[in-house]
This record gives C-alpha cells, structure tokens and sequence, in this order.
C-alpha cells in the first residue's frame, strides 16, 4: 500500500514539472513582428533623407547628395553629422551628448551610421541605396533598404536583410510603405531569416505600427511554414500590450504574447 502511494506521489511530482508545452507559433509571430517593425522603423528614417521635390532626377547623383544632405540638417535640427564623398553621404546620428537625433518627420530617436549611396539620375531613375548600422528603440536596426524614384515624388522600397534586435530579419523585394506623422503601415512579401536560422516566404498585409507605439494595431502578418500557413493577426487592443491572435481574429480565439520590450507595458 505505502509503494503504491510512493508511486502516485512521484508521478504527479514528475507531470507537475512539466508544464503545458510552450506555443509553436509564438516564435514565428514574434519573428514576423520583429521583421515588420525593423521595416518600420527602418522606412521612418528614410524621411530624414527624402521627401518629395528633394531628389530631382535630372541632376548628377553628386547634386541629389548634397540635396539630401541638406534635408538631414533640417530634418534632424543639424543634431546629425554629415560627411559626403562623392556619390555618398554618411550621417552619423551623435548629437546631444551621444543621445542620438530626432527626426523631426516621425519623432523617433535614433544614434548610429547610416551611408546612403546614389546611382542613377541625369534624367533616369535615381536609386537611393542606404546601409543602415543604427540603434532605436533601444534595439539594433540593421541591413540595407533602397529607394527608387523616377520622378523624385513617389518611391519604390526594397529591403536586404533588414533585421531590428538583432533576430529575425528579411529581404523584402516587394515593400510598399505608408506614412504619417505618428505611424507607418507596411505591405510587403519576401523571405525572412527567423532567430532559429530558417528561412520562410512571409507576406505582411497593411501592418500598422505607432512611431511611439510597442506593437502594431493592426495588420496581419503571414509565414509560410513546412507545416502550412501561420497568420498573425495584430489589433488595437495588442498595441501596448503585446498580445497577438494566431489566425483571423474574427474567428480565433488564440493569442500569443509577443516579447516584453523596453518601456512597455505587459
């Protein structure tokens, strides 16, 4: 009688430390926010150095840097530090006291390098090719995002390995960016690197994220897996919070937390 109770009691110690298995998706929905957001963020600091009427295409690409130039000293309040060699321009973020600058267009801080490299124009399609080597948010914003202008008003947006936090990152060759003063929605398709080292078609869908906020308010963001098709769903109520729904959110009831980030809320 006294093995048998010793045998119950070992058992439910042992299903006690097991716990409930961890959500398979949480680390792709995470991955997919971290790759929205790195475009994001890294769409944000291309307004430092465009907008339209400063690139005219028909001028040399030295003209279209020393525009851009100028419209970083505006943008940032002189707080950046410009250097240009030829066709590139180099713009260190290191003002206040190596606090970083903020940009006036979308009110984000960032410290850091970015060159900006200009090849096209006298007449063509001028192509604005920026390596971005920057911290915002507190998180490393790395890898390269192009511009692409025929007019010098409305731009076509690719990204090469574009990663914040240094995780997830992606190459986006279909990126197309909308913005305001306080948010940017990002639509795009491409192929994304997880934290785990896998790389899986992703399509993100009007994915809408504050310049101030913790997480994205709306949008869904998908990742095409071996084992099928898995759909992050951000809404309103997640913006602070972090909480994500796994699948439509008309239809699911499944959430997931995304991972705590500095000065938000959980």
């Amino acid at each position: 009688m006294h093995r048998r109770l010793a045998l119950v009691a070992v058992s439910l110690v042992a299903l006690a430390g097991c716990g409930a298995a961890p959500d398979p998706n949480a680390a792709v929905a995470a991955d997919l926010e971290e790759v929205a957001r790195g475009a994001n963020r890294a769409f944000g600091l291309t307004t430092a150095f465009i907008q339209a009427g400063v690139v005219q295409v028909t001028g040399l690409p030295e003209s279209i840097v020393t525009a851009v130039q100028q419209r970083v000293q505006t943008e940032t309040n002189s707080c950046a530090t410009t250097q240009v060699n030829g066709t590139s321009l180099t713009a260190t973020f290191d003002g206040n006291g190596s606090k970083g600058c903020k940009l006036a267009s979308v009110g984000i801080t960032v410290t850091g390098t970015t060159t900006l490299v200009v090849t096209g124009g006298m007449g063509s399609a001028a192509l604005l090719t920026f390596q971005l080597n920057l911290n915002v948010d507190g998180k490393a914003l790395s890898g390269t995002i192009t511009a692409r202008t025929t007019d010098g008003n409305t731009y076509v947006y690719q990204s090469s390995q574009l990663g914040w936090d240094g995780g997830a990152s992606a190459s986006l060759p279909a990126l197309t960016p909308g913005y305001n003063a306080v948010q940017a929605t990002i639509t795009a398709s491409g192929m994304m690197t997880g934290r785990s080292g896998t790389n899986v078609p992703i399509m993100l869908t009007s994915v809408e994220t504050g310049f101030t906020d913790c997480y994205p308010d709306d949008g869904n963001a998908v990742a095409t897996l071996p084992k099928g098709a898995v759909t992050v769903s951000f809404t309103a109520d997640g913006a602070r919070s972090g909480v994500a729904v796994i699948g439509d959110p008309a239809t699911s009831t499944i959430t997931t937390q995304l991972p705590a980030r500095l000065n938000c809320p959980r």
